[in-house]
């Protein structure tokens, strides 16, 4: 019976020992000597086995809670100090018994508290000293204000066209937004994807939806901002609107998140040997130390192309040299295409919105490789683009890589010739593969391929033969 008895005990008193608050500061030696030091502190003195402490303790954790603002508007503070542990210092503070409670005032002992231990008591006490201890409002410390992350939650905001005014224009956040139909079927495919987006996302980007249909506003909106199919999935960051038009996978959205975020990348001559060495588009800035500030441009105008063009930037004056530039010639930017280089003609780089336009227009019209297969990712852009588009429609039934290669050597050829200048995309697609539309837009059968077909605005398509 005394071995339970002595169980129980030491289970009431682990149990009270764990009867704590947020609010009440564990000091230590260290800490009061630099936290007591200034404010007011009005602090227990216990022992975990004092009977007496252990019916104080849903007190003193009361008071914590209930005074906690009295830490912001009054530098007040409540706290404790376990003197079996730390037996020195409460020796330091004269303790004989225990609870004892006193004040200190920015560092130095006011007083014993001798008052009864009841809430009510100790309460009004609190409220009492607080106040004639207050500091002046300036000395007050300021509270921290932290600023709230974008998506706190990890879930899925519902936005309205009202909320989409109110919360994503002129936001500071940025934003990944659907836009869809109930019955989309595609929408309702990557709903799963969206949530566990908003998940990933959880104090980075906020993640949201607009539903095209909840209402003639809702509708309206989206014919606003050209929705045309469903979803479509737009990036907001400031005031720069991006079509996302990847993979609708979490990994794909994650990566495209991370891009866009990610600084420029500065190349140095092995580097832009193999940019050189490949045949895809790459985006070169060239600056000097005097013409940083371009960069600033340069990094905004990047964001519209992440999914397209890789943009680069180098002060690498062997690399500078090697594209055909001198130190003071710069800031200049260019498009690599293999060995073909498309120079942008001005060299203002003032961080202006004219100015951005102007980079942006030329890299749009420029951000397209020598030769394009067409494809469902790129044939509404290239075939709605203002280029006159020469396409080779190859015959898939023989070798397509001779084809291909004989009419590259033909755009290379065309380009030798000082036509960098011009607005025409060469792109191909192999017309027995795609043959029900090949024969149905440009009335050329299987039999007639391969052809090349020159389509512009104003001429439908003109035919001739390959070779």
């Amino acid at each position: 019976m005394k071995a339970f008895s002595l169980v129980a005990t030491l289970l009431l008193i682990t149990l009270q020992c764990r009867i704590t608050s947020a609010e009440v500061v564990d000091l230590t030696p260290e800490s009061f000597a630099t936290l007591a030091s200034t404010g007011t502190w009005f602090v227990e003195h216990f022992a975990p086995w004092c009977g007496h402490c252990q019916r104080f303790a849903p007190v003193w954790t009361q008071l914590g809670d209930d005074y906690a603002n009295l830490k912001d508007s009054k530098n007040f503070h409540i706290a404790k100090i376990d003197c079996t542990v730390y037996g020195d210092l409460c020796n330091d503070h004269h303790v004989k018994g225990y609870p004892t409670v006193q004040l200190y005032v920015n560092g130095e002992f006011i007083e014993d508290y001798a008052g009864s231990r009841d809430l009510d008591t100790v309460a009004a006490y609190i409220v009492k000293v607080a106040e004639e201890h207050a500091p002046a409002v300036a000395n007050l410390p300021r509270p921290k204000s932290l600023p709230v992350p974008a998506n706190p939650d990890g879930k899925v905001i519902q936005l309205t066209p009202a909320s989409y005014e109110s919360k994503v224009v002129g936001s500071d956040k940025q934003w990944f937004i659907q836009m869809y139909t109930p019955w989309c079927r595609y929408c309702k495919e990557m709903s799963s994807a969206w949530t566990e987006l908003a998940s990933s996302l959880k104090d980075k980007i906020n993640v949201a939806s607009i539903n095209c249909e909840a209402g003639s506003d809702a509708k309206a909106f989206c014919m606003k901002h050209k929705i045309t199919g469903y979803p479509t999935l737009q990036f907001v960051s400031g005031d720069q609107t991006s079509e996302y038009k990847g993979a609708r996978e979490v990994d794909n959205m994650l990566q495209f998140t991370k891009k866009y975020n990610s600084e420029l990348q500065e190349i140095t001559g092995a580097q832009l040997t193999s940019i050189q060495q490949d045949d895809s588009v790459a985006f070169i800035h060239l600056y000097n130390e005097d013409s940083k500030a371009s960069l600033e441009l340069i990094a905004a105008v990047s964001k519209a192309f992440v999914q397209d063009v890789p943009f680069y930037i180098t002060a690498d004056p062997i690399s500078i040299r090697h594209l055909g530039y001198e130190i003071g010639e710069l800031p200049a930017s260019i498009i690599l295409k293999g060995k073909h280089k498309f120079v942008h003609a001005s060299n203002n780089y003032d961080n202006t919105p004219e100015n951005r336009r102007a980079v942006q227009t030329w890299v749009q019209k420029e951000k397209f490789p020598i030769v394009n297969e067409i494809g469902l990712n790129n044939a509404e852009e290239i075939l709605k683009s203002d280029h006159l588009v020469a396409f080779a429609l190859f015959n898939g039934d023989k070798d397509l890589n001779s084809q291909k290669k004989e009419f590259k050597t033909m755009t290379e050829a065309w380009l030798d010739k000082g036509n960098k200048n011009s607005n025409i995309l060469f792109a191909w697609l192999d017309g027995v593969k795609w043959s029900d539309y090949v024969n149905k837009v440009f009335g050329i059968k299987k039999s007639d391929l391969p052809r090349i077909v020159i389509a512009d605005a104003k001429v439908r398509f003109r035919a001739s033969e390959v070779g």
